[in-house]
């Protein structure tokens, strides 16, 4: 007969019960497990997608600007020719500019040292006007004694015509004619002689005006005028 110690074992449907319902609840325990590592690999899915849309966009950015940095880069080689040429043409028009620059501080330099030669012969040219004039005044002098043996014994008389002007009138030139008269003016003004009138013409009057002008001889000059008005009258 059996002790009451002794281990008597469940009714068998009792055990299955309950490895079902641990079954069961381990079931649950696995479905949780399994939709947690689901949803955890769809994160990391979507996050992965993301990542690599991401970096897609980037990429799709980078050629993009890859793109048009070459069609930049095509453009300005397209261009390098032409910016080339202008370069040239610029550096020629500087060369050209130069050049110009070059030449005109030597026109100014010339210009300046001609300026000074000119000024220097200017100054040479006065102080020889006073001089010219300062010997015609002693010339004047000198010829009016000369003069007035001249007009006494040659017909000889002077006219004033108002301002610097003079008109000298010769007789006894034409020997069929002793009264007929032979004119010609002199002007003295601006310091130097001039014969603006003669009558009548004679051929050689601008060389003796000129001469007059030069020498500021007043006998000289009525001697020769005289010479040439009888030349007129001889046969």
């Amino acid at each position: 007969m059996a002790s009451s110690s002794s281990w008597v074992p469940p009714p068998l449907h009792l055990d299955l019960e309950a490895t079902q319902r641990m079954l069961a609840d381990k079931r649950y325990e696995l479905d949780d497990f399994i939709q947690q590592v689901n949803d955890e690999h769809d994160n990391s899915v979507q996050e992965t997608r993301l990542q690599i849309e991401a970096k897609q966009a980037e990429n799709d950015a980078l050629r993009q600007e890859i793109k048009e940095t070459k069609e930049s880069i095509a453009y300005y080689e397209s261009q390098l020719p032409q910016a080339k040429e202008q370069r040239s043409a610029l550096e020629e028009d500087e060369r050209i500019l130069r050049e110009r620059r070059d030449a005109l501080e030597k026109q100014y330099d010339e210009a300046l040292k001609t300026t000074q030669q000119l000024q220097k012969v200017i100054n040479d040219m006065e102080q020889e006007a006073q001089a010219n004039e300062r010997q015609a005044s002693s010339q004047q002098k000198r010829n009016r004694p000369e003069l007035a043996a001249s007009i006494k014994y040659t017909g000889l008389s002077l006219e004033p015509l108002g301002g610097d002007r003079i008109k000298f009138n010769y007789r006894l030139v034409d020997k069929n004619d002793p009264d007929r008269v032979f004119s010609v003016t002199i002007d003295v003004s601006d310091s130097r002689f001039q014969v603006p009138h003669c009558d009548p013409m004679i051929p050689n009057l601008a060389q003796l005006a000129q001469d007059l002008s030069d020498q500021g001889n007043i006998r000289l000059f009525t001697i020769k005028m005289r010479q040439a008005f009888c030349q007129l009258v001889s046969p």
